[in-house]
């Protein structure tokens, strides 16, 4: 079973339709879990019969005979006032943090071949897979306070397409899932507390939306910013506190979303069909492996993440920067 889920890449699409407009695509289905998440590695609770015998769940959790609730319980955490909130069970199964090919996450539950809770509505149906996020916590610390997905680096953003479904039953005007897309311009450090989408999934089939500057206020604010400089989106959840009533923060399924902008980088992108032979001295890609003749090559991810230095260096599908001892440099995006 490993074997075949290391085979569950994300997806930066990066299909270019002129004056360096592209699509970012995060598909969830397309993730690898992290070893240490749920759905690879599980956990052992009592959570039948209360008889001190634990049982192991992991994978899909309508497969392992689990409550949907029963993989969600944070640990107990110490918020603003000084005070202990939080259910007395320690585990917290949304502990995956991490970047994929451009897309950044923090405390969430890879699902990656898991399919939406509730009966699907929607033509066509939602992606399969998803990423879960958790509700945020009001607490300083930052390790558990959020949790979100986190874009590459945008301009000139055209419009944001998002398929999500529900973790809870929808109820009409008193409960739904809410999110907040939000944007940066500092790298991700601050986010605009003013000017985001608030929106939520309010169908138990889940949803797929589309935002643009002529659909919503909140994001053309977003776009002018974008066009004013590069930006992230942040796509994140609300406060987990029962005072906001139905706006009160819930579990997030997020199965795709699509960004249409222009790369942040003016620099132009070679894409590399299945991973086959580069013509491009000194740098080769063949068979996932980048190398060069003289020299060595150091590999970063389109946010500038280390993933190697050699002569030559073993990747997966993605968009990367190689640059040579030398000086060159360019940026590839092998599938």
């Amino acid at each position: 079973m490993r074997h075949i889920l290391l085979s569950f890449l994300i997806t930066l699409m990066v299909v270019t339709t002129g004056n360096a407009q592209t699509e970012f695509t995060l598909v969830a289905g397309d993730m690898t879990p992290h070893d240490e998440g749920y759905f690879l590695s599980g956990f052992d609770y009592d959570l039948i019969g209360n008889d001190g015998v634990e049982e192991h769940y992991q994978g899909c959790p309508e497969d392992g005979g689990a409550d949907w609730e029963d993989y969600e319980r944070r640990y107990q955490y110490e918020n603003r006032c000084g005070e202990i909130e939080g259910p007395c069970v320690f585990y917290d199964l949304h502990n995956e943090t991490g970047e994929q090919f451009g897309w950044q996450y923090k405390n969430a539950m890879i699902m990656p071949v898991c399919d939406q809770k509730y009966d699907p509505v929607l033509e066509p149906a939602l992606s399969m897979g998803y990423i879960q996020l958790k509700p945020l916590v009001d607490t300083l610390d930052e390790d558990i306070k959020y949790s979100y997905i986190l874009s590459p680096e945008i301009s000139n953003l055209q419009s944001v397409t998002i398929e999500a479904s529900p973790d809870i039953g929808i109820q009409a005007d008193r409960r739904f899932v809410p999110y907040n897309i939000e944007y940066s311009t500092d790298g991700g450090l601050t986010f605009d507390d003013v000017n985001y989408v608030d929106d939520a999934v309010d169908d138990n089939g889940g949803v797929r939306k589309t935002y643009t500057a002529d659909n919503n206020s909140y994001f053309k604010e977003i776009v002018n910013a974008s066009k004013a400089g590069n930006i992230h989106l942040r796509f994140i959840g609300n406060l987990d506190n029962g005072d906001l009533g139905a706006y009160k923060g819930q579990y997030l399924k997020i199965h795709k979303i699509t960004i249409v902008a222009d790369s942040a980088s003016s620099e132009p992108i070679d894409v590399v069909a299945s991973s086959r032979l580069i013509k491009e001295d000194p740098i080769k890609i063949q068979n996932y492996t980048v190398s060069v003749e003289k020299g060595q090559v150091s590999v970063y991810t389109i946010s500038g993440q280390f993933q190697g230095r050699g002569q030559s260096v073993e990747v997966c599908s993605g968009l990367y920067v190689l640059v040579t001892d030398s000086g060159f440099k360019k940026k590839v995006f092998i599938q």
